[in-house]
């Protein structure tokens, strides 16, 4: 299962997921090489800062950085155990970067990821039973919320309950946390922002029967109701694999916003699941969805 992606250029790109996997192109897509992480453990985000430098985040408290654009891959230890969740660096410059981890712990370096520092605790430690925890940052300097960081997670003790929280400080502090107007719940959401600094999430329901989106159109201050983008229909993958339909979104550098998960809509019977997408660009209305055409839909094959 790939879990997370992101492109230095139109043609490089990294992906990452299960296993320790972390796999690059350099086509823009057409064929994708493995490289060797020198790890097992599931990795949940990847940022590269230029073309060269590079950084993975996983389970287990797990960092790994490249400075040769993926050739090699070397241990960062930030002594935590806890999983972690996405990795950003600030818009401003490189130097400073952060890391979210579970239980709403905030790793920053002010040096390029050579030190991070002690973890800061977000929305004053008010965090419930946080989950899925996943952080954004407004990389355009036009944007009258430039520099601000966003990050989203789910409260699983109470009914997946979601909140955001707010930095405008380059991740010192953290606002409180903040519900969305219908005060929904959810789970796996991913913010992302775009050029005028409206941040989107897209964000399954509670039970991921339905992928849904809501937003914020001033800087984190209030957060919208949710829109209903489309039902899900879900197959569940053989040989006791844990995958679930969360989505994964990425932004370009329009604004678009792009969000996949695996359904199995055009399947026959719902035999197999297929990856799936659907577009934006204001996060409330989305196109119809489609199938990434992988493969024939009359084979037996399962994408997750």
């Amino acid at each position: 299962t790939l879990t997370a992606m992101s492109l230095p250029d139109h043609d490089l790109a990294f992906a990452v997921g299960s296993g320790g996997q972390i796999l690059r192109t350099t086509d823009g897509g057409i064929a994708w090489e493995p490289l060797f992480s020198n790890t097992t453990r599931g990795l949940r985000s990847v940022v590269f800062t230029d073309e060269d430098n590079g950084w993975v985040v996983g389970r287990q408290g797990t960092v790994r950085y490249t400075v040769n654009s993926g050739d090699n891959w070397q241990t960062k230890s930030l002594l935590t155990q806890r999983n972690l969740n996405d990795i950003a660096f600030d818009p401003t410059s490189d130097l400073f970067g952060y890391i979210v981890g579970d239980s709403g712990t905030v790793f920053a370096t002010t040096n390029g990821g050579t030190t991070w520092g002690n973890p800061v605790l977000v929305g004053n430690s008010n965090l419930g039973n946080p989950d899925k925890n996943w952080i954004v940052c407004d990389n355009t300097s036009t944007s009258p919320y430039y520099g601000n960081c966003y990050t989203q997670w789910d409260d699983n003790g109470d009914g997946n309950r979601l909140y955001m929280s707010t930095s405008t400080d380059g991740g010192l502090t953290w606002s409180n946390r903040a519900k969305t107007t219908n005060n929904a719940t959810g789970i796996g959401g991913q913010p992302v922002v775009q050029p005028n600094g409206t941040v989107i999430v897209p964000v399954d329901t509670a039970n991921e029967g339905s992928l849904q989106s809501f937003r914020s159109t001033d800087g984190g201050a209030t957060w919208s109701s949710t829109t209903l983008i489309t039902t899900i229909s879900h197959h569940t993958v053989a040989g006791g694999l844990r995958t679930g339909p969360l989505p994964s979104a990425e932004i370009d550098a329009d604004g678009k916003v792009y969000v996949v998960w695996q359904d199995c809509r055009f399947r026959k019977g719902c035999k197999a699941n297929d990856i799936v997408m659907t577009t934006s660009t204001d996060g409330t209305t989305w196109t119809k969805v489609t199938r990434i055409p992988i493969d024939g839909t009359n084979t037996s094959i399962d994408h997750f």
